[in-house]
């Protein structure tokens, strides 16, 4: 069975309109220069993990290089040193470079842990290599001191071997002066005692992550201190009418072709008992009908009329559902208009969540 009326009521949400709980702009001005502060913060830090202390680069001037040269038939030889006086610190280069004919072969000094006092820190072949005057082959030492001192290179000696003949081109020893960052005065050498190990530098990263996080926790602690100190205000509550009147107009949506009257009208019943509890503090569920229209003939808050209208109701309901009696569509539509009639007539919009006081005449 199809209701061709349809009663519309004002939408309305089930929990009240919402209010803004927005921060002033005030508020945010200072979340904002917070913000501002943890920024230029982390970035001191990171600046300061990238400032990391170097020592001074020691600049010590070397003394004048050496370099000779020598002849013997087709052999020229060259020796060159870095330098001629040294320090602890430093490393002495020892260069010997031969050009010989093309066929020739060439044989240079051979030392396998140290040169003369030195010591042999390490050895480097130069590449063969064609001249005007034939082929060039070459060695360098680097050689390493231990203590201050005269440090003497022994003689040196190159030969050639071309096409039977043998030439040889020798060098005498040289004295290397070795000096010390001591004082000349201290004779004698005191070793310091062992430090103990120092600690890896922190990363630049470690500096900003660290800073990072810290603005993440301390912009937390600012919310929710923030959320805390903000009250929050409650919806008010729906009027017990406006809900009433909203399930009569769900029930018929949901019954347009109603086939089981008594769970209709069970529904629609129970609809309009629970809107008089709400409304007026009376037990209306929870009694039956004769119990209710017993009570309501001491209730003050209710008309003449409107006892007489529930009273009908309320027998008309109890025919359909418990003597299984077939409404007509005119009866339906006239007990839904008697609902909603008293309902709203009862209802009172200026009273947030209808919580008149009983005995309050409407």
């Amino acid at each position: 069975m199809k209701f061709l009326r349809k009663h519309t009521h004002p939408p309305f949400s089930l929990y009240g309109e919402s209010r803004s709980t927005l921060p002033s702009a005030s508020q945010f001005l200072v979340f904002y220069k917070l913000i501002a502060i943890l920024c230029l913060l982390s970035f001191c830090l990171c600046a300061a993990g990238c400032n990391r202390t170097q020592s001074d680069d020691v600049s010590t001037k070397l003394a004048p290089t050496s370099k000779e040269s020598a002849s013997s038939g087709p052999l020229t030889v060259t020796l060159s040193l870095s330098a001629t006086s040294i320090s602890l610190a430093e490393t002495l280069t020892l260069t010997l470079e031969a050009v010989a004919p093309e066929e020739s072969e060439i044989t240079f000094p051979d030392f396998a842990a140290s040169v003369g006092d030195f010591t042999l820190v390490d050895t480097k072949v130069l590449p063969k290599k064609l001249t005007g005057k034939g082929v060039s082959m070459g060695r360098i030492w680097f050689l390493s001191p231990f203590l201050a001192g005269d440090y003497v290179i022994p003689d040196l000696a190159v030969k050639a071997q071309s096409n039977g003949k043998l030439s040889e081109v020798s060098f005498p020893g040289q004295t290397i002066t070795v000096t010390s960052f001591l004082d000349p005065k201290d004779k004698e050498m005191a070793l310091a005692d062992i430090q103990a190990p120092l600690s890896l530098p922190v990363p630049p990263l470690y500096y900003l992550l660290a800073g990072c996080a810290l603005f993440v926790v301390l912009a937390l602690l600012v919310y929710i201190v923030r959320r805390k100190k903000t009250p929050q205000k409650l919806p008010p509550p729906i009027a017990a009418h406006l809900q009433a009147l909203e399930k009569i107009n769900m029930l018929l949506g949901e019954n347009k072709n109603i086939t089981d009257y008594s769970l209709f009208y069970n529904r629609l019943s129970l609809i309009l008992r629970r809107y008089i509890e709400k409304r007026f503090g009376i037990k209306a569920p929870e009694q039956t009908s004769e119990e209710f229209l017993q009570a309501l003939g001491s209730a003050s808050m209710f008309s003449d009329q409107q006892k007489n209208l529930l009273k009908h109701f309320l027998l008309h309901s109890d025919l359909i559902k418990f003597a299984q009696m077939t409404p007509t569509d005119s009866e339906i539509m006239e007990s839904v208009e008697l609902c909603r009639n008293f309902i709203s007539a009862t209802g009172d919009e200026g009273l947030p969540g209808n919580n008149k006081q009983r005995g309050e005449k409407t």
